[in-house]
């Protein structure tokens, strides 16, 4: 999917110095490009710089130079000594020489008629466009957490095997999220909605606010007795770098008649009312899948709930520059009983996990997803050494991993508040900070 077709879109611009190189963009450098910076350099895309044509490309080879050369280009957060990823951004030491000699040696375009391409990846396959039912614009500042039922629901059980939030606001959205309620909870979420004037309802935590937590003791919690309105889950999710918008080929996540969609928009923005937002949540379906897949979070709920018998919170003090937390989530646990539920499998069943994500705000700087089997052994999932808020997303693993009962998942995370003057907790705001990890999974083979 970070391909871009280039045929077509050569302009025929000629260089105003003698070219010293035999590479040319046509030959040699448009499938670089396309493959490594055309999927976020889109006209009005996430990268800003459009880095699509010849034309782009020359204007900005100065600049996509000095970004190459220095490695902040093209961005991607994890390790290579970790494990591999689908569409792996990273430009190979071969691919870096090219566009570098290229660039230097007077950047030629070549013939338009020879441009040499890779084939384009799989695309999304829009069978469902859902855009929020009415345009909001933020009313708090700096963060707004509001939520609309979207006008949709199945007519027989589908199974979403793409998903993307087209943000309309890339200025004023921190991130979205796509919950799936069930259909005996859509009346409680009708009235919030009902109960907030403006289009849908303040959802700070998740897709019911308080409204429906603050009655709940620990010991539900615990035990996973939190009924139909917190039973949601999650289908897609948008923050600042994601691209990939295709689940693992064979996978998909089961939605059934009668239930709804909710798209949690967090907003951030310096000053009230800055002007409407209506993103919509773009779905592909597939009436069948040979392995359906589970979501399943990784976090300590300790950090997140203010409850003393839990444990401690996620405290980030003022002044210190490498502050670490992490947490294990045991296979046998709560996080995994809810997907082992959902895909309707033993309580001894295996997983495999296919995909990985990570979540922090700004003060992150390094972490970690690993599998500490029952044996001994540990397998790498995810290992981001230097985080950038702007970059972040899941990955699709290029080998699955197998979790099995006994077998925890550790989730570690680092922050630096050393230029803070107050400590710094878990929070929905973007100066709040999180420590957040993800996995889809399948019942293993």
């Amino acid at each position: 999917m970070w391909v871009v077709w280039m045929v077509g879109c050569m302009s025929g611009t000629e260089l105003t110095e003698d070219a010293k190189t035999d590479l040319t963009w046509s030959a040699d450098v448009a499938a670089v490009v396309g493959e490594r910076c055309a999927g976020c350099h889109q006209p009005e895309g996430l990268g800003g710089l459009p880095l699509v044509t010849y034309d782009d490309v020359f204007a900005a080879r100065s600049a996509v130079r000095a970004a190459v050369q220095s490695g902040r280009m093209p961005p991607w957060m994890p390790s290579e000594e970790c494990t591999s990823y689908v569409g792996d951004r990273s430009m190979s030491a071969e691919d870096e020489a090219t566009l570098l000699e290229w660039i230097d040696g007077g950047a030629p375009a070549g013939d338009a008629a020879v441009v040499a391409t890779t084939p384009t990846g799989p695309t999304l396959r829009a069978d469902a466009v859902l855009p929020l039912p009415q345009g909001y614009s933020p009313q708090l500042a700096p963060d707004d957490y509001r939520c609309q039922l979207l006008d949709w629901t199945p007519d027989d059980e589908v199974f979403v095997t793409g998903a993307e939030v087209q943000v309309d606001r890339q200025d004023l959205v921190h991130h979205v999220i796509a919950f799936v309620i069930a259909e005996s909870a859509v009346e409680l979420y009708e009235g919030l909605d009902q109960d907030e004037p403006g289009p849908g309802w303040t959802c700070y935590g998740g897709p019911g606010g308080t409204a429906v937590t603050e009655d709940l003791e620990l010991s539900d919690i615990l035990a996973g007795n939190v009924g139909d309105a917190l039973a949601v889950r999650t289908v897609a999710s948008w923050v600042p770098g994601k691209t990939d918008v295709l689940l693992p080929e064979g996978t998909g996540l089961a939605m059934s008649p009668g239930e709804r969609l909710i798209l949690q928009m967090h907003y951030n923005s310096p000053a009230p009312d800055p002007g409407p937002d209506q993103s919509s949540l773009v779905l592909q379906l597939d009436d069948d899948v040979p392995r359906p897949a589970a979501m399943v979070a990784l976090l300590d709920p300790a950090w997140v709930l203010d409850i003393p018998a839990l444990g401690d919170p996620m405290q980030i003090p003022a002044g210190e520059s490498d502050v670490r937390h992490s947490t294990t989530v045991d296979v046998d646990g709560l996080f995994f009983r809810s997907a082992r539920e959902r895909l309707g499998l033993a309580e001894d069943a295996s997983y495999e996990v296919h995909t990985v994500g990570h979540h922090m705000h700004t003060l992150g700087t390094q972490g970690t997803v690993r599998i500490l089997h029952d044996d001994g052994t540990d397998s790498c999932l995810l290992d981001i050494p230097d985080w950038d808020f702007d970059w972040q997303g899941s990955y699709t693993l290029r080998q699955s991993v197998v979790v099995s009962p006994g077998d925890q998942v550790q989730l570690s995370c680092s922050w630096d508040n050393s230029e803070g003057t107050e400590d710094v907790y878990w929070g929905e705001g973007t100066a709040d900070e999180m420590c957040l990890g993800s996995l889809m999974v399948t019942e293993a083979r």
